[in-house]
């Protein structure tokens, strides 16, 4: 008699103990099946859709759809080629490039004038040093002066929406090609989020394990095999609605 009524009063205790595990592994479990696994695992899938006898995690199964929504929501914190183009300190990059365009415009000198005064040019053997060095000067006095206008016109023509860099469909592919990557970016933006229902379910689960204990001592056993099998069955159904929402 003692042992029964100790066992009683350990089933009644574990209801809301198995109510709060349960409500918390189903949403922790559900959280997962949203990104993992990354490529189908199953028997059989329709079409490489993800869809069969298996399963793929969401966010990798629509990855084009997340990436854009992923584009979205970081958009505003994010750097376009205007920002980049703009940054560029047009005399610093001048500086670094003079090296390599004064050799380019000396050769384009020196096959211009091969191409144009050939007589010249054989009868002495190409420009004199001195004459030679001065266009060269004269050339490089132009770029530079010319350099933050050039600049300017090749950032409007890398940004222009028709013919510029595609920004939007460049980190969209990236996230669509990169399904890891892009579950790291909604898991790092919501991880708070996540643990918060988790925990929050868990806590439900707690709160609707001690109604079914009460309810449990004061129905019938056929009451209680229909109760705590629909009790379960809609606490998890609001549980997840809650979480969506």
């Amino acid at each position: 008699e003692r042992q029964h009524e100790v066992r009683h009063q350990a089933m009644l205790v574990y209801i809301p103990v198995v109510a709060l595990f349960f409500t918390w592994f189903h949403i922790w479990l559900a959280i997962q099946m949203m990104f993992r696994p990354l490529n189908f695992f199953g028997v059989w899938q329709y079409q490489d859709t993800g869809l069969g006898i298996g399963w793929q995690g969401v966010v990798p199964r629509k990855s084009l759809k997340m990436a854009r929504m992923a584009y979205k929501c970081a958009r505003p914190y994010l750097m376009g080629p205007r920002d980049w183009f703009d940054r560029v300190d047009t005399s610093v990059l001048m500086t670094k490039m003079k090296p390599m365009v004064s050799r380019i415009v000396r050769a384009t000198l020196r096959s211009v004038g091969a191409r144009h005064f050939p007589a010249v040019l054989r009868a002495d053997k190409g420009l004199p040093p001195a004459v030679e060095n001065e266009l060269v000067s004269t050339a490089m006095d132009k770029i530079e002066e010319s350099f933050p206008a050039l600049w300017k016109e090749f950032t409007e023509l890398l940004c222009d929406k028709e013919t510029g860099i595609d920004n939007d469909g460049m980190i969209v592919t990236v996230f669509t090609e990169n399904k890891e990557l892009l579950n790291h970016f909604f898991l790092s933006l919501g991880e708070r989020e996540f643990r918060f229902i988790e925990r929050c379910g868990a806590a439900l689960g707690f709160v609707c394990g001690v109604i079914q204990l009460v309810a449990f001592n004061h129905l019938s056993d056929e009451g209680r095999m229909i109760f705590l099998p629909a009790t379960g069955f809609f606490l998890g159904i609001f549980t997840n609605w809650l979480a969506i929402q």
